[in-house]
């Protein structure tokens, strides 16, 4: 009879954890379901073959070194830099300010029609004025810790850099935000462009007229560029960008397509990141919808690839503006509406 009892309380735990057990599993499948790409990058340090969640491999090509963690560690060539805040994939940029870790006044040549950062580390200033060059904009200018100078260049020459104080390190970059440190020790030095590709699973399209299959990308991730693509699919010749920063770092994150040559813009209520972002085609009409969107946008197509087959995370070889410039936590990419949740 003891046994019996024993039975009866068995089947009575059973019974009353079945329906929990089951909607928990029901919960959680929209996660996975539809999943052909997820990496998340949270384990810091410099990553020789990084390699996705879902299992493939992921291939970064960078022609040179790089700094890391703030420059206490140094990437090798083809090294993806993992910090704190995600995977650091940035354009390639060139510091002109020489002996940058013990910077000293000096006159830093720039080039006409180009627009320039300058920032610092440390306790002290510089105070950047025009030489022989011209500016329309950013001149005079003092650059201390956080508090960086964006330059407009319209004729080339020299600017005057005047340094106070005792800094840690000093960059002045072409382009219109700051990058990661580039040590400068006699010349000015050069970092290649981070380059992150993945080659996806085949059978992911670009559905017809089946919002139930959109195709879902979701990033997680803290993109201080500005006008840079963020996510593409395609190949080289033949690409079509899923996500771009629109303009500048206050502004909304967008979905669109079109082979890089326009736009079908969903605009969020903010550069918000985490959400799901999703492409699907009717006929010769691109529909691209977001998760906070106001409304779901539409773009007659071009010519895009209707089975990608490599995803973008960092530049393209064919388009130099196409780099995520920041860092990125994760990025799932789904083959239906509800995969990426």
């Amino acid at each position: 009879m003891r046994w019996l009892a024993l039975l009866a309380a068995l089947l009575a735990c059973s019974s009353a954890d079945a329906r929990p057990g089951r909607d928990r599993v029901r919960m959680r499948a929209p996660s996975y379901y539809g999943v052909v790409f997820s990496a998340s990058f949270a384990t810091p340090g410099c990553i020789a073959s990084p390699v996705a969640d879902t299992g493939q491999a992921i291939t970064v090509t960078r022609a040179s070194t790089r700094t890391c963690n703030a420059g206490a560690l140094t990437c090798q060539n083809n090294e993806l830099c993992v910090e704190a805040d995600g995977a650091l994939i940035e354009p390639g940029r060139t510091n002109l300010f020489l002996n940058s870790a013990t910077p000293a006044n000096q006159n830093i040549s720039v080039s006409a029609s180009t627009t320039y950062t300058a920032w610092v580390t440390g306790t002290g200033s510089i105070d950047f004025a025009a030489g022989t060059a011209t500016a329309t904009s950013g001149l005079p200018c003092t650059a201390s810790a956080g508090s960086n100078c964006t330059i407009v260049i319209n004729g080339a020459g020299t600017i005057s850099a005047t340094v106070t104080g005792t800094l840690t390190h000093a960059q002045v970059e072409a382009g219109t935000y700051a990058t990661s440190k580039i040590v400068v020790v006699g010349t000015p030095v050069a970092r290649a462009a981070d380059v992150v590709t993945v080659a996806v699973p085949s059978g992911l399209v670009f559905a017809t007229a089946d919002y139930s299959a959109a195709m879902t990308v979701k990033l997680i991730a803290d993109l201080p560029g500005s006008g840079n693509w963020q996510v593409a699919f395609g190949s080289n010749s033949n690409y079509m960008p899923m996500l771009r920063l629109s303009t500048g770092a206050a502004s909304p994150i967008s979905a669109f397509g079109d082979n890089g040559t326009g736009s079908a813009d969903v605009t969020v209520p903010s550069k918000t990141s985490g959400r799901r972002y999703w492409l699907y085609r009717s006929g010769g009409v691109l529909y691209a919808d977001a998760e906070g969107s106001t409304a779901r946008s539409t773009r007659t197509l071009g010519t895009i690839p209707s089975e990608p087959t490599t995803l973008y995370l960092g530049g393209h070889n064919s388009n130099a503006a196409m780099y995520l410039g920041g860092y990125v936590k994760s990025v799932c990419v789904g083959r239906r509406s509800e995969s990426c949740r």
